[in-house]
C-alpha cells in the first residue's frame, strides 16, 4: 500500500482540493496493476461507480454502453473488513461482472477504501464516495457517468463538470 498526497489537478483542481480538505491523505492500494491510465483517450467514456451499491442490472446497462464506445470503469468500494474476506470477495465479484460487461482489463480500476461510512459532526460520508471523488478529479474526461446512491455528495461534481451524468443505483433496480 502506498500513500499519495492530494494536490491540485491540472484542470482547475477544485474537486481534488475539496477531497483534500475532507481527508488530507488518501491511502492507495496497489492491488490493481492492470489499469493503464494512458489508455484513457478522449473517446473513452468513464463510469465512476460506488461498488457498494451496484445491483445486477447495472452490468447489463454497462454492457450496452461498452458496445457503443470504449468504456473505462473506475470503482471504489469498502475494502476494510474485520476478516478481510468480504473485501476480497467484493473485489472478485466486481471484477468478474465488469469484465463480463465488456470492460477491457486495462480500463478497469478497482480501488478499495480504507474505511466505511464515517460521521463528522452532523455530516455522514461514505468513504467509497470520497475515494470516487478523488478518482474523478484524477481521471474524469469529456463524457462521465457517476453511479452512486449518495443524494447530496455528487450534486456539486455534476454542476462543475459538463458532460457528467449522475445515476443512482435505484435506477437499475427492478420494482
Amino acid at each position: 500500500m502506498s500513500t499519495r498526497r492530494c494536490g491540485l489537478s491540472r484542470r482547475g483542481g477544485q474537486l481534488n482540493s475539496v477531497v483534500c480538505f475532507f481527508i488530507g491523505t488518501i491511502l492507495v492500494w496497489d492491488s490493481d496493476r492492470t489499469f493503464v491510465p494512458q489508455n484513457l483517450t478522449a473517446e473513452t467514456q468513464r463510469v465512476f461507480v460506488d461498488g457498494d451499491c451496484v445491483p445486477k442490472p447495472f452490468f447489463a446497462w454497462l454492457r450496452q454502453l461498452s458496445r457503443q464506445s470504449p468504456v473505462a470503469a473506475i470503482v471504489a468500494f469498502k475494502g476494510k473488513t474485520s476478516n478481510g474476506d468480504k473485501a476480497l470477495s467484493q473485489e472478485a465479484y466486481l471484477r468478474e461482472n465488469l469484465l463480463k460487461a465488456g470492460i477491457d482489463d486495462s480500463l478497469l480500476l478497482l480501488q478499495p477504501s480504507v474505511t466505511g461510512a464515517e460521521r463528522l459532526g452532523f455530516f455522514t460520508w461514505n468513504a467509497a464516495d470520497v475515494v470516487l471523488t478523488f478518482l474523478f478529479a484524477r481521471y474524469g474526461g469529456l463524457k462521465n457517468y457517476i453511479v452512486s446512491d449518495d443524494r447530496q455528495w455528487f450534486k456539486e461534481v455534476v454542476k462543475s463538470r459538463p458532460g457528467t451524468i449522475w445515476i443512482t443505483g435505484d435506477r437499475f433496480r427492478v420494482p
